[in-house]
């Protein structure tokens, strides 16, 4: 199963302009996804004659310090782990006024998505094999030294119909560097970080994240996964928090 794409020259919700159809050797081939700071397309690296994800900040967020920064680190935390059920970073890097960061695609979308293609549960061996495949590669994420903060079945990509990878380090943390502001579900600023629905409730009640609490959202995923719902789920994200705080 393929992620659904929009043929290119495709335009960004947040750009007033079109992208560009080829930025640093890449020629973008179809839009796959937009995200709140950056668009994802498949695109046909040139020079190594392959597809990859490339992520893709455009110019007004490039201006954003804040912005830039975080785009920056995702790539240097993802770099940091080398594991075959871990997405890879091929490249980072800024061309014609837009950051890029090549990532290797996944041909055949995410957990998710194969969850609601078929009916909104995935067969109990078939889940099992994406949970060990997953539960390998957090192993390696935790061993670099990083919490990975946002594990859920549409971070759970498939480069293989049965094969999963972790993918998505937007959030991700190097555990040494945890701060008072990184307990419980919400930052300094009152942003939710990461999904609440997979979050642990120790986490919710302000405990600080660590190893566990990613271990717990993997388990989450795969109850989803095995059963076509999560385990706590409100009209909103501050009441499923609620929810994980009071329910059994």
């Amino acid at each position: 199963m393929e992620r659904e794409a929009t043929p290119i020259p495709a335009v960004a919700t947040n750009l007033k302009h079109k992208v560009p159809r080829t930025i640093a050797g890449y020629r973008l081939v179809t839009k796959l996804g937009q995200g709140g700071m950056a668009a994802v397309f498949k695109a046909h690296q040139v020079a190594m004659d392959r597809h990859v994800a490339l992520k893709v900040l455009a110019p007004a967020q490039v201006q954003d310090r804040n912005l830039r920064t975080r785009f920056m680190r995702e790539a240097r935390l993802i770099g940091r782990v080398q594991h075959d059920n871990v997405i890879t970073c091929y490249e980072v890097g800024e061309a014609d006024g837009y950051l890029f960061m090549a990532l290797e695609l996944a041909e055949h979308g995410d957990a998710l998505r194969l969850a609601k293609s078929l009916g909104g549960a995935v067969p109990e061996r078939m889940a099992i094999g994406l949970m060990r495949d997953c539960a390998r590669g957090l192993m390696a994420i935790h061993r670099a030294g990083l919490l990975h903060r946002d594990i859920k079945p549409a971070n759970l990509f498939l480069t293989q119909p049965t094969q999963a990878k972790l993918a998505d380090m937007g959030v991700a943390k190097d555990i040494r560097r945890l701060t008072e502001n990184d307990k419980g579900g919400i930052s300094g600023t009152h942003a939710i970080i990461g999904s609440p629905a997979y979050m642990p409730p120790e986490q919710a009640l302000g405990a600080r994240p660590d190893v566990r609490s990613d271990i717990y959202a993997l388990g989450a995923s795969f109850f989803q996964l095995l059963t076509g719902r999560l385990p706590y789920l409100g009209a909103t994200a501050h009441e499923t928090l609620a929810l994980l705080m009071s329910e059994p």
